[in-house]
């Protein structure tokens, strides 16, 4: 993309190991309450602790990130083939330094498979089970998490997540947006 500024998106887990690495994202939007970040074609690095080998993997779909300065989660928008998709993490708000946007990942997962079809579903909950335990959350996180967890569903249920989709890096007509840059 033509005159935007790359970054570099580290998710870290709790005991402070990053365990995924966004290279080269582009800031497509930012004021004093987020960022976002168009994700399109961004090469992806994840670090298993318990695995001998990392893999890597690339997104091929228009995916665009909002990163929230006071929220503790983020929401990744992406068309895959018309279908406009949510997943909303449960994370710190980020920080950004050295050209990096970083963020904790508390493990605990929400999507919405298709926006024309809303259904919120929780994910991932026994990973942030056993990462509750395995990190050891301080009960005061765990409480927060708790109360993000029903912010999200309010959200939801007031249909608030539907006006993250109207961005339009998430065209598939990505020729003319890219040269609008």
């Amino acid at each position: 993309m033509a005159n935007k500024k790359t970054v570099v998106i580290h998710a870290y887990k709790y005991d402070g190991q990053i365990y995924r690495c966004y290279e080269t994202p582009a800031i497509i939007s930012e004021d004093e309450n987020y960022i976002v970040v168009d994700l399109y074609r961004t090469r992806i690095n994840t670090y298993k602790a318990e695995a001998d080998n990392n893999y890597f993997s690339k997104i091929t779909y228009p995916c665009v990130w909002y990163f929230f300065k006071k929220e503790w989660f983020n929401i990744i928008v992406s068309n895959k083939s018309g279908r406009i998709c949510y997943y909303v993490n449960v994370a710190s708000p980020y920080l950004f330094e050295e050209n990096t946007i970083k963020y904790i990942d508390f493990d605990l997962d929400f999507k919405i498979a298709d926006i024309h079809h809303p259904q919120l579903v929780e994910v991932d909950i026994k990973e942030y089970a056993e990462h509750a335990k395995k990190y050891q959350y301080p009960e005061i996180l765990q409480q927060k998490i708790q109360e993000v967890e029903q912010r999200i569903k309010d959200l939801f249920a007031r249909k608030k997540f539907a006006s993250f989709s109207n961005n339009p890096h998430l065209s598939y007509n990505r020729k003319k947006i890219d040269k609008k840059g």
